[in-house]
């Protein structure tokens, strides 16, 4: 492993969630979800737990990005997959989607190849020696910062959390949209948790 440490907030982006289905989440989805549940705890998943086949759901042909996640698994571009495979990817892989992504009709092809980016290594960065007014987190390990007290004191008529805030992002929505006699409207709304907390 590396001495780098990779910082994405892509996991958390709802316009690279896509409605769509997946060969391996179809048949057989208990290992479908045990792959997506290894990758995201940064453990070696092996290509069979991946898509080999994609199609977008009704409604949603169009073109997509070179990155998204299709049911739980991040899936790249040739052009990302291009970029990523230049790093040392530790016990990571970019597996093919062998027999590719399609439209929703599951037969009309989306031009280039696809992979599933599996992250395959996870490491602790944050060094608690060097933060020393790192607050404890529920483990009893400090793991976030805030500002010190200022020796002077706050200022005057200052109010709030006083170098406490922290925000914390417990979900995001994602919603398809409709034109309706020339009026956008929302035809569904998901709210997707990020859960469990720990405080």
């Amino acid at each position: 492993m590396t001495d780098h440490v990779w910082v994405s907030n892509a996991m958390t982006e709802p316009m690279l969630i896509l409605y769509v289905y997946t060969d391996i989440f179809q048949n057989d989805r208990a290992r479908a979800v045990e792959g997506e549940r290894r990758n995201e705890r940064g453990e070696f998943v092996p290509a069979d737990m991946c898509p080999k086949r994609i199609w977008l759901e009704a409604d949603e042909d169009r073109s997509i990005p070179d990155m998204f996640f299709a049911q739980g698994q991040c899936i790249v571009s040739a052009r990302v997959a291009e970029i990523l495979s230049q790093f040392d990817l530790s016990n990571g892989a970019l597996y093919p989607v062998a027999e590719g992504v399609f439209q929703s009709d599951n037969t009309t092809p989306i031009a280039g190849a696809y992979f599933s980016w599996i992250f395959g290594g996870m490491k602790r960065a944050f060094r608690e020696t060097h933060s020393p007014t790192a607050r404890p987190n529920s483990g009893g390990r400090r793991n976030w910062c805030r500002p010190s007290r200022p020796t002077s004191g706050w200022p005057g008529g200052a109010t709030g959390a006083m170098g406490a805030i922290t925000p914390i992002e417990s979900g995001y929505y994602t919603q398809k949209l409709v034109r309706v006699d020339g009026q956008w409207l929302i035809e569904s709304l998901q709210v997707r948790h990020n859960l469990p907390f720990a405080f």
